[in-house]
């Protein structure tokens, strides 16, 4: 009996169409059509053969230009980005007998080098994909969510800042504004507000971000 070979339904990118196709090695199978088309570039593949392939055909069909070729729309950059999130956060998940949950306290004083306080830790919950659970009065985060946040690079350290000054920040800020708004009113000159510093946070580049690469 043949060995099985595993199979991978690919994604590759030319200008702004995309290939979906299968095969045992998406790598060497871009290569070889870089022949006719040089420009092609693997973006991602994920497991599954020929029945995978043919649903997705059939999701993206509205966006089908001929055969496996499809138009590279937000649809299916984000589709393909969750796929590799999850294969992603299975890769860095915890073992049961090392799963635990820290307090929002405790994951502050994890994060200080990246400037996050309980209360930014509370308003960024969505946008981190950080999940609560409450344990009666008291909410907590898994680890492994931790972990795959951290790994993942959506913490950038030493640019983190709160969306809202502080009291002092707003003090200096007003203080500052007073002084150049005299100083530019003697001179007959419009004052400008410039807002406060803007938020500097890692964002993922691409499809997937780099693993185990903090920006």
């Amino acid at each position: 009996m043949a060995e099985h070979t595993k199979q991978y339904v690919y994604f590759a990118v030319s200008g702004e169409e995309v290939k979906i196709g299968t095969s045992n090695n998406p790598p060497r199978r871009v290569k070889g059509m870089q022949i006719v088309r040089p420009d092609l570039k693997l973006l991602a593949y994920i497991p599954g053969g020929i029945e995978t392939e043919a649903r997705l055909h059939q999701r993206f069909q509205k966006f089908r230009i001929i055969g496996e070729w499809f138009h590279l729309v937000a649809e299916i950059q984000e589709f393909v980005k969750e796929q590799l999130d999850a294969q992603y956060k299975r890769s860095v998940a915890l073992k049961p007998e090392e799963e635990r949950f820290l307090t929002r306290k405790l994951l502050s004083e994890r994060w200080k080098q990246y400037g996050y306080s309980e209360n930014s830790i509370r308003r960024g919950e969505k946008r981190l994909g950080l999940h609560p659970y409450r344990f009666l009065r008291d909410v907590r985060y898994r680890l492994s969510d931790i972990i795959y946040i951290e790994a993942a690079g959506i913490l950038l350290a030493g640019t983190r800042r709160s969306s809202h000054p502080t009291v002092a920040e707003r003090k200096r800020l007003t203080k500052s504004d007073s002084t150049v708004s005299s100083r530019q009113a003697a001179r007959g000159q419009q004052s400008v507000h410039t807002g406060y510093p803007a938020v500097s946070l890692c964002g993922r580049t691409g499809i997937h971000p780099q693993r185990n690469n903090a920006c």
